[in-house]
């Protein structure tokens, strides 16, 4: 587990150390949003003990540190995803208990203006290790895994915070912990 980021500098074509997170960290929701880096939740080890975070923290990159949001994520969480969407960030589903491999549906929705979380209608199916994406300014979530740890090829799209989410077409195949890319 590692508290260190490296940042990559186009220039010299080089990575290079920054500043350290609070804790190390593995397992969080990472995003980018109005030239911040946001880290959600995530696990840590606490005297060899694995321990859900709910802390939320970002990075300045012109100072090269991190600070600590004043509100924490509502609940302590691990292998969710996050999307930027219109200025906020979008934290969908997740680990809720290690021991367990309780998996959420919920989506909170951070506002950095505000500093404050809402909560956003659930997704239609329970899923961590999710990869989640904007496209056409549209928030999707696909894949990941169930309840049971099954591989999902379900996906879903963010109709409106009103109406909540619509099932999309399915993956070809089940997966889970992949990352989507728009060509």
């Amino acid at each position: 587990i590692l508290d260190s980021v490296e940042t990559y500098n186009e220039t010299n074509r080089v990575w290079q150390l920054t500043a350290s997170m609070d804790c190390a960290r593995y397992g969080m929701a990472t995003v980018t949003c109005a030239d911040y880096i946001y880290v959600v939740g995530g696990v840590t080890e606490v005297n060899g003990e694995k321990k859900l975070l709910n802390s939320v923290i970002c990075y300045n990159n012109k100072e090269n540190r991190w600070l600590r949001l004043p509100e924490d994520y509502p609940f302590c969480c691990a292998f969710m995803t996050a999307v930027e969407h219109d200025g906020c960030i979008y934290v969908c589903g997740g680990i809720t208990n290690l021991h367990s491999c309780t998996v959420t549906s919920s989506v909170y929705v951070y506002d950095p203006e505000k500093l404050t979380w809402f909560e956003q209608q659930s997704l239609n199916v329970p899923r961590s290790h999710a990869t989640g994406h904007r496209l056409y300014n549209r928030v999707y979530v696909f894949g990941g895994c169930g309840t049971n740890g099954e591989r999902k090829h379900t996906n879903e799209r963010l109709v409106s915070k009103e109406l909540g989410w619509l099932e999309e077409t399915l993956l070809p195949i089940p997966v889970s912990g992949q990352r989507i890319v728009c060509i």
